[in-house]
């Protein structure tokens, strides 16, 4: 009897790892299929050798339809894709008045179309160097009191399923009353996913090309660059995805700060920049109030200081973080309004763990969509 158990145990974790595996016959050709173009230091005709010196990691994803419903539940092994890119070297093609690359954008295309942007921050610049994943190789998630694992005593460790024998869901109306049970299916070939957005996050299977982009064109305001110590913009300009242009004053009105945050600051260049004490407003939300209907996944929003400095926002942080006020508009720090050098607004992300992308004196802040 104890023979039997032991065999059925092994069976149990070859079923487990099977998961993992069910698409290694498939890489070399989804990795053929996949493109990385645009601003980087070198073309790559397959990122497989690449990925191989990346950290290997293992996550769990509810994976979103376009249209907001319900795919599936998975664990997938995959790589950060700010390592991929890293190894591959992000560089801009052309001058811009702007020697860093914070104002940039990463452009991932489906083989079905779905297309989705990210920001150069949250790949590299964020508090998890897996914000951003890659992956081709996932499992599903399954209840442990699925009724087709019956046989595994619902032993919460065996509940995970092999894409080669998927489970029947004829039951599955014993437990969810309501809507038809989803149709389950495996992503196909490269995915790539924002771990750290809400419901519904950016999701692209079945990867084609990764285009990373510098932006189309400088602000639309000739800056006249400023004196750090002691510049200042009274009503920054904010240009709408319409074309529309409004002040940073008519936006957010008569609106008292709703934002409380502390946090220590760190820069990529200077290091510790002290503990701060913040106030001010969810920018989102803000320009939520004076838009129509726009695609969070496909957009950005670039802003520029009085200086100068840029810094570059996907849709997905500002519109789809569970974070209040991921990207801010500071009008207060230590207990005190902006002074001349860093206001009368900055803008501030809180999810990034450097501060590299905090813009002082904005100047202007520009919604575009990514084509």
């Amino acid at each position: 009897m104890s023979i039997g158990r032991e065999t059925f145990r092994f069976f149990c974790r070859l079923l487990i790892f099977a998961g993992f595996m069910f698409s290694m016959n498939s890489q070399s050709q989804a990795a053929s299929e996949l493109k990385i173009t645009g601003a980087i230091e070198k073309e790559v005709a397959d990122i497989l050798p690449l990925l191989e010196k990346c950290q290997l990691t293992d996550e769990k994803l509810k994976w979103p339809l376009p249209d907001g419903s319900y795919r599936g539940t998975y664990e997938f092994r995959g790589y950060a894709l700010g390592d991929l890119l890293k190894i591959i070297g992000v560089k801009k093609k052309t001058a811009d008045g702007f020697d860093r690359e914070l104002d940039m954008y990463i452009q991932v295309i489906g083989k079905g179309g779905e297309k989705a942007a990210f920001s150069y921050g949250e790949v590299f610049l964020g508090a998890g160097n897996n914000d951003v994943m890659i992956f081709n190789q996932a499992r599903f998630l399954m209840p442990h009191k699925h009724d087709d694992l019956a046989s595994m005593g619902y032993q919460i460790e065996k509940w995970m399923d092999c894409s080669s024998s998927l489970p029947s869901l004829k039951n599955c109306e014993s437990c969810h009353a309501g809507p038809k049970p989803p149709k389950l299916s495996i992503p196909k070939g490269f995915s790539v996913v924002a771990m750290q957005d809400g419901w519904p996050g950016r999701c692209i299977e079945d990867v084609v090309e990764i285009r990373v982009c510098q932006v189309a064109s400088t602000p639309e305001v000739k800056l006249t660059n400023q004196e750090r110590d002691v510049m200042w913009v009274e009503d920054p300009q904010i240009v709408l995805l319409s074309g529309e242009k409004i002040s940073a004053g008519t936006l957010i009105g008569s609106t008292t700060a709703d934002l409380q945050i502390q946090d220590c600051s760190f820069g990529l260049g200077k290091g510790f920049h002290g503990i701060h004490p913040r106030e001010g407003f969810d920018l989102g939300g803000l320009l939520k109030k004076r838009a129509g209907s726009f695609d969070p996944k496909n957009c950005y929003l670039l802003v520029t200081g009085a200086d100068g400095y840029r810094s570059l926002f996907s849709g997905g942080e500002v519109f789809l973080n569970p974070i209040n006020g991921n990207v801010c508009m500071m009008v207060a720090e230590d207990r005190e309004i902006l002074k001349k050098g860093y206001g009368k607004y900055k803008v501030y992300s809180q999810r990034d763990f450097f501060i590299d992308r905090s813009v002082r004196a904005v100047r202007e802040i520009s919604w575009h969509n990514v084509e």
